[in-house]
């Protein structure tokens, strides 16, 4: 993989990244703030942006709701 090449995460990812189940990954997707991006009605994730939301909310709590 390329340095400057974008990563892009989808829901799945989002899943095993978060160790939770799909409907919770689609909920952290959708929390404001959180960096989804949306291609054809699919949610995705870039990888660069995702460390720095992690970065930036490592200090909050933030609760999902199953």
């Amino acid at each position: 993989m390329e340095e400057n090449e974008i990563v892009l995460y989808t829901v799945e990812d989002i899943q095993k990244i978060f160790s939770c189940c799909k409907k919770q990954a689609y909920k952290i997707m959708k929390i404001k703030g959180f960096p989804t991006m949306s291609i054809d009605k699919r949610l995705y994730v870039e990888k660069n942006a995702l460390q720095k939301w992690i970065e930036r909310n490592k200090e909050n709590h933030l609760y999902i709701q199953k």
